[in-house]
């Protein structure tokens, strides 16, 4: 930026980083920094096991999942190998601030493609992580404030959009099948999304898009080979009943279910469609004609989805998990309707001069907020003092007695805890008789689990009403009498 009074920073192509590092900050800044905590309970606690092979010889979920592929081997495997230089909490904080920062970039170039204009491409970033990231339906949401699989998928997945519009249809299958070793249903719902338009929008050729398919294939079949082996082609004898149960209604229903689904997702989702078509309509964004296709194809995708799953009864269609789409067309949304904010500022200030200021005021915002993030334990306010667990924070009376737990029971020693603790495998560091968030999605697991769950929460899932059974675990919990241990006045 060395001349501020010209343009010539500004029509720089690498202000883009610039317009994603100042969304991914804020986004951390809004939303807290999570480490240690909810989905990192299925994550972390396996790369943890790397360091110290001794830690959780007794518990429910980590035992058998030794003994199986996991669908988070290679995420233990990269947090691990960064986390040898770095240590773990440091490790999973810049490869978090690095699938923010590159999924921003990816926002604001994509952008470019339906509005040549910067001030759009640093709107978009900050509208979408902001105030649309979790205007997804089937408790989705575009990014995440912690590492988890589905941070890194989005983040390659992001970049398959770029070469998507760049035309450079290979690459965007490689980044595709990259996003599929971190979370392959996302990745391949995304192969589907971009492979269906190249044949609908950009009149590819059948032979030509299955060829592109097939790099996707070829890149995430490390992940994807032994998936699609152990779902569809070994022979297991279940319960498919129960373990349906299990999967849909027990675990977690407002992932796979549309008609568990809360109905504020459906109004707040469809709002802002509505939005981003008028949007559209009135501010003739180029490509409109792709959201329109895009959209048709989620939409379809979700009634057949629907359709097949709760009322035909055919319960292996819900492991699509197809909802997870409307993630994209929020993506979308967000910058058609980010056009839209633009021409409305613009009548009134000229475009340079209110993205030069925007730029100058960004830098110091982001200062002040990188110092919040890193020292919240200095803040006075009590909202910022345990939002953000990197750097100088003040812990949980929860987390102190987990780290005293790490330190002070044995290795082998197990626990109950309820099922709303989110945290004990990841800062305690012990075994588990049975717990809700960590789960291995077969049958061989997942049956026996469900059982256990209501048998050690005291709750029948038959007998619930208006209820859910994660709720009802946690009332069985509450219930259980206190025994004091031997010694204990």
């Amino acid at each position: 930026m060395n001349n501020l009074k010209g343009s010539t920073w500004m029509d720089n192509d690498k202000i883009h980083w610039f317009f994603a590092l100042v969304a991914s900050v804020l986004f951390i800044g809004m939303n807290g920094y999570s480490f240690n905590y909810g989905d990192q309970e299925e994550h972390l606690p396996q790369v943890y096991k790397l360091f110290n092979p001794s830690l959780y010889p007794n518990d429910y979920f980590m035992v058998p999942n030794e003994l199986t592929f996991s669908v988070r081997f290679y995420y233990k495997w990269l947090v691990y190998g960064v986390s040898l230089l770095t240590g773990v909490e440091t490790a999973c904080f810049l490869l978090t601030m690095t699938a923010l920062i590159v999924s921003a970039w990816s926002v604001s170039k994509i952008s470019m493609y339906f509005d040549n204009s910067k001030l759009t491409a640093f709107i978009a970033p900050v509208l979408l992580l902001l105030f649309f990231n979790t205007m997804c339906i089937g408790d989705n949401s575009f990014q995440d404030n912690e590492l988890i699989g589905s941070t890194l998928a989005v983040m390659f997945c992001a970049l398959a959009f770029v070469y998507y519009f760049k035309e450079k249809y290979v690459w965007m299958a490689v980044c595709i099948g990259l996003g599929g070793l971190f979370q392959i249903l996302a990745a391949l719902i995304v192969a589907i999304l971009l492979c269906s338009m190249l044949v609908i929008h950009n009149r590819k050729s059948i032979p030509t898009v299955a060829g592109y398919f097939s790099v996707f294939i070829l890149v995430s079949l490390p992940m994807l080979g032994p998936i699609l082996y152990r779902q569809f082609i070994m022979d297991q004898q279940f319960d498919k009943s129960a373990y349906y149960i299990a999967l849909y209604k027990i675990r977690n229903p407002n992932h796979y279910l549309p008609s568990y689904f809360p109905k504020m997702e459906y109004l707040k989702f469809t709002l802002l469609a509505a939005a981003s078509f008028l949007s559209m309509y009135l501010f003739k964004a180029k490509n409109g004609k792709f959201v329109l296709k895009l959209t048709a194809i989620v939409v379809i995708g979700m009634i057949c989805y629907y359709l097949l799953l709760e009322k035909a009864g055919y319960m292996g269609v819900g492991k699509t998990q197809w909802f997870k789409a409307t993630i994209w067309l929020t993506l979308c949304y967000s910058i058609l309707i980010s056009i839209a904010l633009k021409k409305v500022i613009c009548l009134l200030l000229d475009e340079k001069r209110l993205l030069r200021v925007a730029c100058l005021s960004a830098i110091p915002l982001v200062v002040i907020v990188t110092f919040i993030i890193f020292q919240s334990a200095l803040i006075p306010h009590p909202f910022f003092k345990s939002k953000y667990r990197i750097g100088n924070y003040q812990k949980s009376d929860i987390q102190k007695m987990h780290e005293w737990i790490a330190v002070n029971t044995p290795v082998d020693a197990v626990f109950l805890v309820s099922p709303g603790n989110l945290s004990f495998l990841c800062d305690a560091k012990r075994s588990l008789l049975i717990a809700h968030k960590s789960v291995i999605h077969e049958p061989y697991f997942l049956i026996p689990w469900a059982n256990n769950f209501q048998r050690i929460f005291e709750f029948k899932y038959d007998t619930l009403v208006n209820i859910s059974p994660l709720e009802a675990g946690k009332m069985g919990y509450n219930r259980r009498p206190y025994i004091p241990v031997k010694g204990e006045n």
